[in-house]
């Protein structure tokens, strides 16, 4: 049986976000397209608390 994490598994790694976000503001200050430190932080986190919501909505079953 094949273990390997999927590419959803990697998405959901608390430190692939980080990483993720933190490479695309280092590539949008270089050309200087970077939002000042505070939006882009608000943006993240609402980024973030986006996918935790649906992913702990999704574990819900419905109502039949």
């Amino acid at each position: 049986m094949n273990n390997k994490p999927t590419f959803v598994d990697r998405i959901k790694n608390p430190y692939f976000l980080a990483a993720a976000a933190g490479f695309a503001y280092q590539v949008m200050s270089k050309y200087g397209v970077a939002p000042d430190m505070g939006t882009w932080q608000l943006g993240v986190d609402l980024v973030s608390y986006a996918a935790i919501g649906v992913g702990i909505y999704n574990t819900f079953t419905p109502n039949k």
